[in-house]
């Protein structure tokens, strides 16, 4: 795909229009050139698809307590082998934002509160991705850090700060991988939205650390689209949100838009799209998804908090299973949240195994059992739907009452106890002192 070539053939409007996407998940459309628009998929730990016929795979918190590159790095090269079995050209991950504050709805995406092992582990992720051919956007670039007042948050920061916490990870990343693309974000940092931020944009990204991709809002993040494409974006999503090409337009012709403006962000386009059109030609739909390679990778990075001897169980042991074990729940929510069918539960795993294994759905019908004849009790707790999701930040970072309760009931007549988390980031253990142990699960996905 002979980039210059077409960038000489476009008309004006033919440009202003790949300025704006063209669908909800599709941009940068030459329908004139025979040439397909991208078609954009979500997300960090797997790709959405109608059906569910397609892997959740272990969310990036718990990919993170890996702390190993390797990991990452294939986890990164299956999931891909997904995302190319469903025909999408470009995935919208990772997602590589600093764990700040504890309550950020989105924190199962994110990696760590430390921005190095952030870098490190998401430019494996992306090295994997990229060994199979995919075309790979980073997000959210920057200083996004919580949900709650996403479209109006202004985060103030000094340049210190800025440099080493909030863009070390992107800086990491940018240097070390060849990343496609990058997703502007949501907020403002001091005082300018990040879409149309020149300095985190033109001066630091572009001129500092010599990034050439392309650079897209976030869904209906660009709230001025000339100012945006005037300071360094390229592409606003999912398309004309805000009337943008009408504005596009007027600005061009009253000479508030340069053409030289213009061509950088349609090449920078074009080079984006001549990319895909390159991964569709490879692209096979083979499954080189290996399971028991996602399954030995998934326990690995789970963390036992705790084990005063109740762990590991034995196959002569009698079992009670507490809570959500036959529908754990995998994943976080929002743009992330895809429809599985595959969902290997620890019901299956340990009724399968265990000598003798009950359960009870219901916290509150431990009274039902005779608690005092197991040989261990196993308590799932989880975080419900309205936490750890996209829009919204969590209230607190306790578990729900009548989980915590039920231990408290248990104990009273059971001292083997075994709690298994499943969260998206920090939670309150005070319960842990009557527990023999704690297996930190996070959103272990699939196969968890």
């Amino acid at each position: 795909m002979d980039c210059e070539k077409i960038l000489k053939e476009l008309c004006i409007d033919d440009k202003l229009k790949l300025l704006t996407g063209n669908g909800a998940m599709t941009a940068v459309h030459l329908q004139r050139f025979g040439i397909a628009a991208i078609l954009m998929g979500d997300g960090p730990y797997g790709i959405k698809t109608k059906d569910g016929s397609t892997v959740c795979f272990l969310n990036t918190c718990l990919m993170a307590c890996s702390w190993d590159v390797e990991v990452c790095y294939s986890i990164g090269k299956m999931l891909a082998s997904e995302v190319k079995k469903h025909g999408v050209d470009l995935l919208l991950a990772p997602a590589i934002n600093i764990k700040r504050n504890p309550l950020c709805g989105r924190n199962f995406e994110y990696y760590s509160e430390d921005p190095y092992l952030t870098g490190k582990l998401a430019s494996a992720f992306i090295k994997g991705l990229k060994s199979n051919g995919l075309v790979v956007c980073v997000k959210h670039y920057a200083c996004y850090n919580q949900e709650t007042d996403r479209w109006s948050q202004d985060s103030i920061i000094d340049d210190d700060t800025l440099r080493n916490v909030y863009l070390k990870a992107f800086e990491y990343v940018v240097k070390n991988t060849n990343v496609d693309c990058i997703m502007a974000s949501y907020n403002k940092v001091n005082g300018v939205y990040a879409c149309q931020n020149k300095y985190l944009l033109d001066d630091i990204l572009r001129k500092e650390w010599g990034y050439a991709g392309v650079v897209m809002s976030d869904w209906g993040a660009a709230v001025d689209i000339v100012a945006s494409i005037n300071n360094g974006m390229d592409v606003e999503m999912p398309g004309n949100v805000h009337n943008s090409l009408p504005k596009l337009f007027k600005a061009y012709k009253d000479g508030e838009l340069k053409i030289e403006k213009i061509d950088e962000s349609a090449g920078r386009l074009l080079e984006l799209l001549s990319k895909v059109n390159d991964y569709r030609e490879k692209r096979q739909n083979k499954n080189e998804v290996d399971v028991n390679t996602l399954v030995k990778f998934t326990g690995e990075a789970m963390v036992l908090l705790k084990n005063e001897g109740a762990l590991p169980l034995k196959r002569n042991e009698k079992i009670l299973l507490v809570g959500n074990a036959k529908s754990p729940r995998i994943q976080g929510g929002g743009c992330a949240k895809l429809k599985t069918q595959t969902i290997l539960t620890p019901f299956d795993e340990i009724s399968t195994l265990a000598a003798s294994c009950d359960i009870t759905e219901d916290y509150n019908g431990i009274t039902n059992y005779l608690l005092e004849s197991y040989d261990k009790i196993i308590v799932f707790m989880y975080l419900g739907e309205e936490c750890d999701s996209e829009a919204f930040d969590r209230t607190g970072i306790e578990f729900p009452s009548e989980q915590v309760r039920a231990i408290e009931e248990i104990t009273k007549r059971n001292k083997n106890i075994v709690a298994v988390l499943q969260n998206g980031s920090a939670v309150d253990l005070s319960f842990d002192v009557n527990v023999k142990a704690v297996v930190e699960g996070y959103y272990s996905g699939s196969y968890g």
